[in-house]
This record gives structure tokens, sequence and C-alpha cells, in this order.
């Protein structure tokens, strides 16, 4: 009602619970900010929220994961050799998706490297820890303390639920993805999974019974993991840092520019 410059920054890629009865048009100053070009608009109201309002700013993520990472180091660091890798990332809530998922990724026949990701989960540790891995299958269990874009920059392949934050992370790091899509995704992550097939950004397990032939799959035949890479690589992806200080900047130096 003041006609104050804001910008209104949906943290899903699905923007309809965010955006439904927002009116923009008013607001001469005010901006839609979305995360990446492919984005649907179609739920969008055009009388409230104009084209012309709208701008890809890129998806808000922390800045490590853009900064340069010493693969080779990281890797040392936590004994990597050779083996490809694979991230298995559940989320604060997922200790029981990850020792299901867990179960299934040991009985892979092929060697691979597999990083846990397990946050502040003293519990899920020790459950890691009892558990028999066989020679070919070396691991690290990272916790709440561990850098998730350090640990992304190594990855060969990543699992995770279907949320927008992690996906949209993922997707930075140009990393083949596995949506864990087992216990029916929220409405507002749908599209994420809609994104994965359109794209063809990686895989979705619907029952555990399909991890060990989906992760064998992308562990044995490299150039699938180099044509999902390539396909990811291929999405546009802005730096949200860069792109929100350039639109404050040109409020405050040139208020008329953009009414």
């Amino acid at each position: 009602e003041e006609n104050i410059p804001y910008f209104l920054i949906p943290t899903d890629i699905d923007i309809y619970t965010f955006s439904k009865d927002v009116q923009l048009a008013q607001n001469k100053q005010a901006r839609l900010c979305l995360g990446f070009e492919f984005q649907h608009t179609s739920v969008i109201d055009s009388a409230l929220i104009p084209e012309n309002k709208i701008k890809v700013t890129g998806f808000p993520i922390r800045k490590s994961f853009f900064e340069r990472k010493n693969i080779n180091q990281i890797k040392e660091n936590l004994g990597i050799d050779y083996r490809p890798v694979v991230l298995l990332v559940m989320g604060a809530t997922g200790s029981k998706a990850t020792l299901n998922y867990l179960q299934e990724l040991l009985k892979i026949n092929v060697p691979y490297h597999l990083v846990l990701c397990i946050g502040r989960s003293t519990y899920l540790h020790k459950e890691i820890e009892d558990m028999s891995f066989p020679s070919y299958i070396s691991y690290n269990i990272i916790n709440g303390k561990g850098d998730i874009a350090d640990m992304m920059a190594i990855a060969d392949l990543c699992i995770t639920k279907p949320g927008s934050v992690t996906f949209s992370e993922v997707l930075y790091m140009n990393i083949p993805i596995i949506i864990d899509n087992t216990t029916p995704a929220l409405l507002w992550e749908h599209m994420n999974l809609d994104i994965v097939k359109q794209h063809g950004l990686g895989s979705i397990i619907t029952h555990y019974g399909q991890i060990k032939r989906i992760v064998t799959s992308y562990l044995v035949d490299k150039e699938l993991r180099i044509l999902t890479k390539n396909n990811i690589e291929a999405l546009p992806k802005k730096d949200f840092g860069i792109e929100v200080v350039s639109l404050v900047k040109e409020i405050i130096d040139n208020p008329s520019s953009l009414q």
C-alpha cells in the first residue's frame, strides 16, 4: 500500500503457494524473483503479477556453492581413492530413510565410495557403524559440521529427497540426481520430480527394490553419468547473491528505472 520496493523470493521451485493472490502490479518497484528459467509461470495471474515484474535471479543458496573447490584435497582428506562417489542426503528427518537406503546400497556388487550426510543424528551414526560394509564399498559419515558444498563437489551421484533447497544445490553443483519418492512427495515438490524427468537430470526411486539396479547403472555406465551431467550443466543458473544485489543497487541508484 505504501509502494515500498520489495522482492518476493520463493524458496520452492513450485511458486504457486508463494504467488497465489499476491498483487505486484500496482507496486512499481516490486519483483517476483525466480530461481530458474524453467520454472512454470502459468500459475500466475498476469493481472496481479505482469511479466515485466518477473525476474530470474537464481535460487538462494549459500556462497560456498559458488566457491572453487580443491576436489583432490577434499578426497584426500576423506581417504577417497579412484572409486566413484555416491552422496546420500536424506535431510534432518530422514533417519529411517537413510538406513533403508543404506541396506539396499550395500547390496551393490561394484566398488564405490559412499558419503552419508546424517546431520546431528548421533543415533544414526551408531546404527551405521554397527552395519557390515563389503570391502569394496568405502564410506564416510558426515555430521552437521561437514560442508555439504564440499561433499557435493566430489560426488558423482547424489541421492536425496525432493525438497527444493537440496535439489537446487545439487543442480548448481551439476551432479546426476536420484530423487527419493518412496514416500509420496509433498504437493509443492511434485514439480521437482517432473523437472528431473523432463530434462534428463537423473532418476526417481519409488520403492526400495529399485535402488540397487538404478544406482548400479550410474556407477558402471560412465557415459550415462556424463550425459546426465551435461543435461544439468545446460540449465542456466544465476548467482542469487549477485543478482539480488544488482536489483537493490538499481533501485537505490535510479529509483525510476524500474517503473
